[in-house]
């Protein structure tokens, strides 16, 4: 069937407008000195590669276990382990990051290199392992990836602040982070394109092998950058003044969390398993709705960024956190993949506000004099959330199947936003005009 013009015309126009975007972002104000704008320009080229590398195996290798005979169960602990592997790096990273600060670009190096080495590995684990041994040593490897990705972020965070120059650092990172996003939108569906047109494990090692591309380009374009000195220091939550920051408010917002991400995780890891074996969607099917849900959280991030500035952080979550416990309980009643596309799109918007908002809070509810120290325990404790949730919901969806796991997913949410309403008050005495590590995101 012959595509009309009209429809090659529109999306000529969308290819055109995403390739100006990217050349916009490729190209630093005029503020910038000459000397940085290469490093600038290979940093943003870095993110973009590496983040749709990233995107692609965050997707397709849970839905390769699956391909390769993991049960739920095992699904759930692939996750939860990965998030105590991840959990283990923060606890560990600032202390151990001061030590590699003077070699920190060749320890990013590194760290990058076997995080996404581990992508071409876990590709090949059908042809280089018997059966039995797949699944722990795919377990192992997307462990190993978690723990690398979580402990150089501090090291990644000093290097950053030290490349980017302080009068156009906000703008740049915004952009970059726009730029990484829309490249995620891009890689997505043609990921499982690749995927769904090759035979079985074929087709999941071609996807892989596309992310494990993508991820050796960027490391490629890394290593490029030339040495950026070290103007400051990695701040270590180990050697931090103790401050009052265990508040009534913040161990409240610490105990909301705990839930809110166990109840999260409860179903998360599983709504790509149910499209495929429930939904019967295809690979691409998948790649094509997660881009849908990434393209509108996009898309809506400067009007969340004006609601949270003009309601306040505090509101904007007690608000989507009461329409979050929806969405799962919306997935008991899809009969098709086009609903999901429509879930996506609220999904998307409402966990922009939400994690925008969180961010935010956990700025007011920090004290200056431990705020290192703050953001990394609640850190470990949305890890330690997401380590209980997985392998509960995949025992419950094999014994008695997806919908009673969405239906407690949405409860344990629902109840979580009630005790931040009760339990949560953002103090008055000082205004979230500053900012920190990003917050993981649910």
């Amino acid at each position: 069937m012959r595509m009309p013009q009209g429809y090659l015309q529109i999306g000529g126009r969308a290819l055109h407008s995403l390739w100006l975007s990217f050349k916009v972002a490729l190209m630093p104000p005029l503020i910038v000195s000459p000397e940085q704008i290469r490093p600038l320009q290979l940093f943003m080229a870095e993110g973009i590669l590496g983040n749709a590398g990233d995107h692609i195996a965050l997707t397709f290798v849970p839905l390769f276990a699956l391909a390769l005979g993991a049960s739920y169960a095992q699904l759930g602990w692939l996750a939860a382990i990965a998030s105590m592997a991840g959990a283990l790096a923060l606890w560990s990273a600032a202390f151990w990051a001061t030590h590699w600060i003077r070699r920190r670009q060749q320890v990013i190096t590194l760290t990058m290199g076997v995080s996404r080495f581990s992508y071409l590995v876990i590709a090949l684990v059908p042809w280089l392992f018997v059966p039995s041994w797949r699944w722990p040593i795919l377990t192992m490897l997307w462990a190993i990836r978690a723990f690398l990705v979580n402990w150089i972020h501090p090291i990644w965070t000093a290097f950053s602040m030290d490349l980017v120059p302080t009068r156009i650092r906000d703008f740049y990172l915004h952009a970059r982070k726009d730029a990484m996003t829309v490249a995620a939108v891009l890689a997505l569906p043609i990921a499982g394109l690749i995927i769904h047109t090759g035979e079985h494990n074929v087709g999941y090692l071609a996807g892989l092998l596309l992310a494990f591309a993508l991820g050796l380009a960027g490391l490629i374009v890394f290593m490029q950058i030339p040495h950026i000195p070290e103007t400051g220091s990695i701040p270590s939550v180990h050697n931090e003044p103790r401050g009052e920051w265990h508040s009534r408010s913040f161990l409240a917002f610490c105990g909301v969390s705990f839930l809110w991400n166990a109840s999260l995780q409860l179903a998360s890891p599983f709504l790509n398993v149910y499209l495929i074996t429930e939904l019967r969607t295809t690979a691409f099917g998948v790649g094509l709705l997660a881009a849908i849900g990434l393209f509108f959280g996009f898309a809506a991030s400067h009007l969340v960024a004006d609601v949270v500035r003009y309601r306040g952080a505090l509101w904007t979550i007690r608000f989507t956190s009461l329409l979050i416990p929806f969405l799962p309980w919306a997935w008991m009643f899809v009969t098709a993949a086009w609903q999901v596309a429509l879930l996506n799109m609220l999904s998307g918007i409402l966990w922009a506000a939400y994690n925008l908002a969180v961010f935010r809070l956990l700025v007011t509810l920090a004290p200056e004099t431990a705020r290192s120290q703050a953001i990394v325990w609640y850190q470990i404790i949305v890890f330690v959330g997401a380590c209980v949730g997985p392998p509960i919901g995949g025992i419950l969806a094999d014994r008695i199947g997806f919908r009673p796991v969405f239906l407690l997913s949405g409860v344990g949410r629902l109840l979580a936003a009630l005790l931040l309403w009760t339990l949560v008050h953002e103090p008055e005495r000082r205004s979230c005009a500053s900012a920190f590590a990003p917050h993981l995101g649910g």
